[in-house]
């Protein structure tokens, strides 16, 4: 996967695993909610945070019990 990284005057492409943005985009989520509940005006909305977070384990359980391993089928055997 890669990633436009900008920093100031910076601008590069770096490729980075999935998996890795994931983890980010995951503590970004958790984080933004933390401080948004946090707000002392009670204007936040970090319940929607949450709620990104709460889909994302629901989708990774998901395909955790409904995903099948298929058994690899040996190529059938060539006709001369």
């Amino acid at each position: 996967m890669f990633t436009l990284v900008i920093i100031i005057f910076f601008v590069t492409v770096i490729e980075l695993p999935a998996l890795v943005m994931l983890g980010i985009w995951f503590g970004e989520q958790a984080l933004f909610g933390v401080f948004d509940l946090t707000n002392p005006t009670g204007s936040g909305g970090g319940v929607a945070y949450f709620a990104h977070i709460g889909g994302f384990a629901f989708g990774l359980l998901t395909i955790r019990f409904l995903a099948t391993k298929r058994k690899a089928v040996p190529p059938p055997h060539p006709v001369y």
